[in-house]
């Protein structure tokens, strides 16, 4: 039987960086990220790329990958909606939670009542990007 997320137990689960990365690319790439892509050459899977560690003292930024064959650094977010964005993945996450789970979409004041944090200019570019970009199908 499928378990169904609940916006309570999503923000719980994802509310580090980290464990929002790792859902995004479990999304995006597979569970444990086996068909890793690079964007720039598109060569699929993980013998052709890998992850760079982040040493401590490092400016190195969590979640890099670099691709052997073309030598280019990417991230889970490289050429998706959340690109160039400063808003977390976290709230990404409980942004599209949001969006997926309602039946006729939301409002970006809709979204705010749900994640107040956000500022207005937020919660536009969110539902612009969402609505260019389309959504996943599924978040659990």
């Amino acid at each position: 039987m499928k378990s169904s997320l609940n916006l309570a137990d999503l923000a719980v689960r994802y509310s580090d960086e980290d464990a929002a990365r790792a859902k995004f690319e479990a999304m995006r790439w597979g569970k444990d990220a086996v068909n890793v892509t690079c964007p720039h050459c598109g060569v699929v899977g993980q013998p052709n790329s890998y992850r760079i560690k982040v040493l401590s003292g490092s400016s190195t930024r969590p979640g890099l990958w670099r691709c052997r064959s073309c030598k280019g650094q990417f991230t889970v977010t490289k050429r998706t909606v959340f690109e160039d964005s400063h808003v977390p993945l976290a709230k990404w996450l409980l942004a599209l939670h949001l969006l997926a789970a309602s039946k006729k979409g939301m409002s970006a004041h809709q979204i705010h009542r749900s994640s107040p944090s956000a500022s207005s200019s937020v919660r536009r570019s969110r539902l612009r990007r969402f609505e260019s970009g389309g959504l996943p199908t599924r978040l659990a």
